[in-house]
């Protein structure tokens, strides 16, 4: 996007045309123009605003724009979260050369106001061109480590480069990552795993060093590790036909099943889970616990028949999916879809069998149902009346 257009796409947001006219001095700031002038549509506006103006003029603002006002005063900026995940975010600013400077990247540090049009002290915009991630300044990571990360997905954003320089201060300042805060080193991450393409930039950090410090590998494992990540890229790309759906359905920690498979490689390497710079949910602890005790199973390729076969996907949940991917073993999709119909519709209810065979609620009536569904899945069983009678005949 040339600069005149970008001009006229700024000022016709009803968004920055309200913000511009409520507050004098204001700036338009980082990853909205970065953004916008390599065609990726946004939702995120950041303002640089004069300290002075920040309470008065953000209460106006909410009135009128509407959305929820929110005080991160740890990070000392203000949201207003508006309708479809829109997030206009104010951060105060009396020198906008200073706030510029304080910034990670030169392609975010590039500001824009209606008076003054675009403001570029950094070169941002031939950077930006260049597809090139260079830090503002020496001091750049140093001062913010989780900005290793982001250098790295913003290289994949752009499909460029990082600049020598600020590869050199990856590989001096990485130890650093420690001392910061694991909720912000996780989200930074989880945004790089979110990429579409991320297996490059995965083994270009093992290369560098950094996975090492967030997940405690082994530098003898980094080889493994970099074969692993390429292997799982074309087993994604390959399953993608099959599981489309399935692929970019969030996890959790707004992490896709594609981003988790990427990251339960790097977490089978990690030694102790628990040792990591990432904060991982319970219910992503769970799926990184069972991958990493079943990753060498071979079952779903290496089964005597469909009992058997049931028994390896039961013994899967909840990364059923996702081994079969990790394995390619696409030629048992159809008994797959099949064995989730099972699951989500029993053929018998826990209650179906308690009444009917005048059981009482007990553990063995879980038991009874697992037998029944492993029967239909095998073919053995074919109706209600046939699996009453089985379970008659057993009992």
């Amino acid at each position: 996007m040339r600069i005149e257009r970008l001009q006229k796409d700024i000022l016709s947001s009803k968004i920055c045309r309200e913000v511009f006219r409520q507050i004098q001095n204001a700036y338009l700031v980082g990853g909205y123009i970065r953004d916008r002038l390599i065609g990726k549509e946004t939702r995120d506006y950041d303002f640089a605003i004069p300290s002075t103006a920040m309470k008065e003029a953000i209460d106006a603002l909410s009135s009128v724009l509407g959305g929820k006002v929110i005080n991160f005063s740890r990070f000392n900026f203000i949201r207003i979260a508006l309708r479809n995940r829109i997030t206009v975010d104010f951060t105060p600013c009396d020198d906008i050369e200073v706030d510029l400077a304080r910034r990670d990247f030169t392609i975010n540090a590039i500001a824009f106001n209606p008076d003054k049009g675009i403001y570029d002290p950094h070169n941002g915009l031939k950077d930006l061109s260049d597809r090139l991630v260079r830090a503002v300044s020496d001091n750049s990571i140093k001062a913010d480590p989780v900005r290793i990360i982001r250098a790295f997905r913003f290289k994949g954003l752009l499909g460029g480069e990082i600049s020598d320089s600020t590869l050199e201060a990856i590989k001096r300042y990485k130890e650093t990552l420690k001392d910061s805060p694991i909720e912000r080193i996780t989200l930074e991450f989880f945004k790089l795993l979110e990429l579409e393409s991320p297996e490059g930039l995965l083994g270009e950090m093992v290369d560098c060093g950094v996975t090492r410090v967030i997940f405690c590998h082994d530098i003898n494992d980094f080889d493994k590790i970099k074969k692993e990540i390429s292997y799982l890229s074309q087993n994604i790309k390959a399953s993608r036909e099959l599981f489309h759906r399935e692929l970019e359905e969030e996890i959790g920690q707004q992490l896709s099943r594609r981003g988790l498979l990427y990251l339960l490689i790097l977490m089978k390497y990690s030694g102790d889970p628990g040792k990591t710079l990432l904060g991982l949910s319970g219910k992503i602890l769970r799926r990184v616990g069972v991958f990493i005790e079943k990753s060498d199973d071979r079952c779903l390729i290496f089964h005597e028949d469909l009992e058997s076969l049931y028994g390896c996907l039961r013994s899967l949940e909840p990364i059923v999916i996702e081994k079969i991917i990790y394995d390619r073993a696409f030629d048992i999709y159809a008994h797959f879809r099949r064995y989730q119909e099972i699951i989500r519709r029993p053929p018998l209810s826990g209650r179906d069998i308690s009444v009917v065979l005048k059981i009482p609620p007990c553990k063995r009536i879980a038991e009874l149902k697992e037998m029944v569904n492993k029967g239909f899945f095998s073919g053995r069983l074919h109706s209600r009346e046939e699996a009453l009678e089985y379970l008659r005949e057993i009992i």
